[in-house]
């Protein structure tokens, strides 16, 4: 199971702070097919089938993580190891 690239933990961190795709591919201008490509390659690298199941594992890895206490929680990408 490989880490994911910086860019896909990227969208999974704003995934997990509430975006959907629209506004990911708004917020870091591009398409939402390159958001959603870029997920799915993201599933296929870790070999983790849900995008929910993904998040969930890269915080449980700490490569993705909240930076505050709110709801929703804001996250972002943990420094590279």
């Amino acid at each position: 199971m490989e880490k994911p690239t910086k860019r896909q933990l990227e969208f999974l961190s704003l995934i997990a702070s509430g975006y959907d795709t629209y506004q990911i591919a708004d917020a870091v201008g591009v398409s939402q097919n390159t958001v959603r490509n870029t997920i799915v390659a993201a599933k296929k690298k870790t070999e983790v089938p849900s995008t929910s199941n993904l998040v969930a594992y890269s915080v449980y890895k700490g490569w993705i993580w909240p930076v505050d206490d709110g709801v929703p929680a804001e996250f972002v990408v943990t420094s590279e190891e």
